[in-house]
């Protein structure tokens, strides 16, 4: 009896530990998969185009391009639905890294809307939405809005506004061989808006040729900054915003492309440091210097709401801020030096007090205008310094921290 009675403790005992060992463990096996699903959320969702124009045609079709980023291991995948299958279908590619093809398929005219939705949530536990408008005409001979592969044409033209304001602010300057913080006065600051956002090249010349202004020049490398595509390699220029770059330089073709390029070291330098480039945020999560610097030279955009520029995710409404340089400058005489804007934390001076400082020395961008056409072309800063004349000097783009990974990182909170 008593043999029986030590047998049957023993047992006991050890179904009392192993039920106490899964009481432990269960909690926390329950924090390390809530945690791995904090760690993993969308971040964005952007559409190369948010408008599409068919003819009535059952075989008329527009393909529209869905990038989807995200932070961990959420998905990258997307749904999208017709408001009316009778004026448009839908269908939905294969992901391949987060970039899905959709495909609109024309019916009767009409309009309807395509809703793109993501699989996966925010850090809100949302999903991300965006709309497509859908346009079927029922003209036959009218095709100036569709090209021939069946892809809408955008148009070339952009309506550009910009309001200004005179402003006081300190600068970053490095005249004396070190750095200092200098203030200066009556300075002009423009916000410069694009409607549609341009997203071609031929957008960006249209602008650099209908609107002389240095001002919104200089806003549009921040639009080709928002058009970056990471490419295959350190070495690929494929994408459309090496294109812009370049027409920026040249001044929509004024100048020869074959001296006014973006040389090799340029795109490497770009494709490495911005395009592959990423920044802690709280919680140790990293996020891509690409999917919001764009935003950070936006009015009301900081890291605190996650660079949410004024006017949300419409790019239209989106207002880039560029301001005057307090050196080098003489706009009246075609040459000026101006500096994009962006969000930057305080600088500490020689007698440590934090500053807030409107520029660093290298986001400056030289300015000149060519005589005979009017058109401003961006120049290297020290080639402003004393008489300005002859020949414009080719200018670095990576001379400044535009393409940098040197970005203050955003809170991700807002659904960018």
């Amino acid at each position: 009896m008593n043999t029986i009675k030590a047998l049957l403790l023993k047992v006991c005992s050890g179904m009392a530990i192993a039920s106490l060992i899964a009481v432990i463990i269960a909690p926390l096996a329950g924090s390390t998969s809530e945690a791995q699903a904090a760690n993993a959320y969308v971040t964005s969702l952007t559409l190369s185009n948010k408008s599409v124009t068919l003819i009535e045609d059952e075989v008329e079709k527009a393909v529209v391009t869905a990038t989807v980023k995200a932070s961990g291991s959420a998905k990258k995948t997307i749904t999208a639905k017709s408001s009316d299958k009778e004026v448009a279908t839908v269908k939905v590619g294969k992901a391949k890294s987060g970039v899905t093809k959709i495909t609109i398929i024309a019916g009767d005219s009409g309009t309807c809307t395509i809703s793109v939705k993501t699989k996966g949530k925010n850090s809100s536990g949302k999903k991300l939405t965006q709309k497509i408008k859908v346009i079927v005409e029922d003209d036959a001979d009218d095709d100036d809005d569709v090209k021939d592969t069946g892809k809408p044409v955008v148009s070339a033209e952009v309506t550009v506004k910009v309001t200004s304001e005179t402003f006081s602010g300190k600068y970053e300057t490095n005249e004396s061989g070190k750095p200092e913080i200098k203030e200066a006065n009556d300075l002009t600051r423009k916000y410069i808006s694009f409607d549609p956002w341009p997203t071609t090249v031929e957008q960006v010349e249209y602008v650099i040729k209908n609107y002389t202004d240095p001002y919104v020049t200089a806003a549009l490398f921040v639009v080709a900054l928002d058009n970056f595509e990471k490419g295959k390699d350190m070495n690929d220029r494929s994408g459309v915003m090496f294109d812009m770059i370049e027409s920026i330089y040249t001044g929509a073709g004024i100048l020869d492309k074959s001296t006014y390029k973006v040389d090799n070291f340029a795109v490497q330098r770009i494709n490495v440091n911005y395009g592959m480039g990423e920044t802690l945020i709280d919680g140790g999560s990293k996020v891509p210097i690409s999917s919001f610097a764009p935003r950070a030279y936006m009015k009301g955009a900081t890291p605190g709401n996650n660079y949410t520029p004024d006017g949300g995710s419409d790019k239209t409404k989106w207002q880039i801020v560029v301001d005057e340089y307090v050196y080098n400058g003489d706009i009246d005489n075609g040459y000026i030096t101006v500096c994009p804007q962006r969000y930057t934390l305080e600088k500490e001076t020689e007698i440590s007090t934090p500053v807030y400082v409107e520029h660093n020395a290298i986001l400056r961008i030289g300015m000149r205008r060519h005589k005979a056409s009017g058109v401003w072309v961006p120049t290297p800063v020290s080639a402003l310094t004393g008489e300005v004349s002859g020949n414009v000097k080719p200018f670095d783009i990576t001379s400044t921290v535009l393409f940098s990974n040197n970005y203050v990182p955003p809170v991700i909170d807002q659904g960018f």
